[in-house]
């Protein structure tokens, strides 16, 4: 990743052109794009560099595409062969707080975790219940037939 360090080296030393957007501050929108694109052409080279020989990686009005060629999808009609993954590069606003929304992100799939196991749990004892009352009908249908 030498160009992207190189140029985020280089972002840290430039003037930045501030201003509002709503209640939050940003870059001038002019300068922000400039360093969009600076860091898509970077990251895009970057990547060719890394891992070119295994992938097709392509900048599109989406962002970066990589295509990863996988034989298994040939058996796929209209297919185009290619598992693809896009990257998006998008400058936040200045009052991102990264450790906040990391924080955040964590604490979510903890939640979702929680949740999934307590749906597994909750099914579990509807199983342990539905057969309970399934044996319980069967003793006593047994029992009617007895009598």
């Amino acid at each position: 990743m030498k160009n992207v360090k190189v140029l985020f080296e280089s972002i840290q030393n430039e003037k930045l052109i501030t201003s509002k957007r709503g209640a939050s501050p940003t870059i001038k929108s002019t300068q922000r794009n400039k360093i969009k694109k600076q860091v898509e052409n970077a990251f895009l080279e970057d990547l060719r560099d890394l891992i070119g020989d295994l992938t097709v990686i392509e900048k599109t009005d989406k962002g970066i595409i990589i295509g990863l060629e996988h034989d298994d999808l040939l058996r796929v009609s209209d297919a185009s062969g290619e598992i693809s993954f896009e990257i998006n590069i998008k400058v936040k606003n200045l009052d991102y707080d990264i450790m906040n929304e990391s924080v955040e992100y964590q604490k979510d799939l903890e939640l979702k975790a929680q949740r999934i196991q307590e749906r597994k749990e909750n099914k579990e004892r509807k199983i342990k219940r539905d057969n309970y009352y399934r044996e319980q009908k069967k003793e006593l249908e047994k029992n009617r037939a007895k009598k």
